[in-house]
């Protein structure tokens, strides 16, 4: 099924009006052909595929300037500013808001589905 998956996106990719955004192909490229019988599809799923983690914490949110007030809300993590406010503001920029799993500063202890939509949720709002 997997062969087949990947043999179909390659179909849209190379469609013709997606051609203006695609450009040559590069993983898996024109060495691997793609048939569900293939030796060839098999090695190359085995060799490249594998679990896939949300990123999380990349663009945190904290104080721009560390507070030296530890009761300070915004300030996360001492010594390591954020890169977004407690509004989902990314710091220097007009009007630009990030809702989504970077913001946290640290990684939930389960599955950031719910936390990535809480976010979104309440970004959307701020954001109004």
């Amino acid at each position: 099924r997997i062969c087949a998956v990947i043999d179909y996106v390659r179909q849209i990719a190379k469609s013709p009006n997606l051609k203006p955004w695609t450009g040559v192909e590069m993983i898996p490229g024109k060495k691997y052909h793609f048939t569900c019988d293939a030796e060839n599809t098999c090695n190359f799923i085995r060799e490249n595929a594998g679990p896939f983690f949300h990123s999380t914490s990349s663009c945190t949110m904290g104080a721009f300037k560390h507070s030296e007030d530890t009761n300070d809300p915004t300030t996360r993590r001492p010594g390591k500013p954020g890169v977004v406010s407690p509004t989902l503001e990314v710091f220097g920029s007009f009007g630009l808001r990030i809702a989504d799993a970077s913001v946290m500063p640290d990684v939930v202890n389960t599955y950031p589905y719910l936390t990535c939509m809480a976010i979104g949720h309440k970004g959307a709002h701020m954001a109004l």
